[in-house]
């Protein structure tokens, strides 16, 4: 079976192109075949099941079929905008926080005593 990235390494986020095509496996449209099997999809996208695992687990909507019906399906710009938002949490706490005082001082020292930030 081919996969569908040969030469890249395997420890990378998954692309938006990447997202669609698991979309397509997953659901078996666009002449893709049906695959839900995890580690055929490792080997297909050269990444590990765990992270397989994780993208779908991201990417899972509710779609009311009836009335009284849903079912669960992976959705990629579900995915992607959730791995957007997931993304913006990095980096370190700011170091003020919320010491207001501190924020005043040197508001005032620079401002007024013309302080360099």
């Amino acid at each position: 079976m081919k996969t569908i990235a040969e030469k890249k390494k395997k420890f990378t986020h998954f692309k938006y192109e990447e997202r669609l095509v698991l979309e397509f496996y997953l659901k078996g449209s666009n002449r893709f075949p049906r695959i839900t099997n995890t580690g055929e999809l490792a080997e297909i996208f050269n990444k590990s099941r765990r992270c397989i695992q994780r993208e779908i687990n991201r990417g899972m909507i509710e779609h009311e079929t009836s009335v009284t019906r849903t079912k669960f399906e992976y959705n990629a710009d579900f995915a992607k905008g959730k791995a957007e938002y997931e993304m913006t949490a990095k980096g370190a706490p700011l170091k003020l926080g919320n010491d207001n005082l501190l924020v005043e001082k040197i508001r005032e020292l620079i401002i007024n005593h013309k302080y360099s930030p």
